[in-house]
């Protein structure tokens, strides 16, 4: 997957334009570098950037809507009935990128995960909750 993140700029050294990256990178440091002066080959690449950005962006976008209009439709379902601080904390181990390696979900919560994967409900027993 291609990384938008950033941005790249025209930055003037000299009197010379160079094209400059510039981003954050995993410790928050901020960071830059020089793609090269400023010549077809580097505005091109600028353009070309700027366009699969903008791309990226309405792409995400239209994803973000679907999912929206989809989360409404589950919840007037009763689907994916993980409750929201378990999902919040599942969300952040899997983005770690720790789910699954070193840490499993086990007890009530990983019911939710064993309806979706037998596309069932577990119901209530008579008499107990």
């Amino acid at each position: 997957m291609k990384s938008f993140r950033g941005s790249l700029v025209w930055h003037t050294v000299n009197g010379i334009d160079h094209l400059m990256r510039s981003y954050y990178d995993s410790t928050s440091a901020r960071r830059q570098k020089v793609e090269g002066r400023r010549s077809p080959a580097t505005e091109a690449q600028k353009a070309g950037w700027e366009e699969a950005r903008a791309s990226a962006q309405e792409t995400l976008s239209a994803r973000q809507e679907q999912i929206e209009r989809q989360s409404a439709v589950n919840r007037a379902l009763r689907l994916g009935r993980v409750p929201l601080l378990a999902a919040r904390i599942i969300r952040a181990i899997d983005d770690a990128g720790l789910l699954g390696g070193g840490i499993r979900i086990a007890g009530t919560n990983a019911i939710y995960a064993y309806e979706a994967a037998a596309g069932v409900f577990v119901g209530h027993i008579h008499g107990r909750h």
